[in-house]
């Protein structure tokens, strides 16, 4: 949804990978552009994120949800 978001604004160059708990990386290959971007579409930038910080080794998530197709189990089971 946040890529998708991203191109509907017109801002192709930026990657997203979701971590999971709510969590996206955004990856650009120049650091600094964020900024511009961010200034650039502060409405919409607002209204998608709560906060952004710079991606440390220590920012992980802790849970991650997964669906899984499971069959020939009983539902019941």
């Amino acid at each position: 949804m946040v890529q998708m978001g991203l191109v509907m604004e017109g801002i192709s160059q930026v990657k997203v990978t979701c971590m999971g708990e709510g969590l996206v990386l955004l990856n650009l290959e120049n650091r600094g552009d964020i900024g511009r971007i961010k200034h650039n579409h502060l409405q919409w930038w607002n209204s998608m994120f709560k906060k952004v910080n710079i991606w440390s080794l220590e920012r992980v998530a802790f849970r991650r949800t997964v669906w899984l197709n499971v069959f020939g189990i009983p539902l019941h089971a």
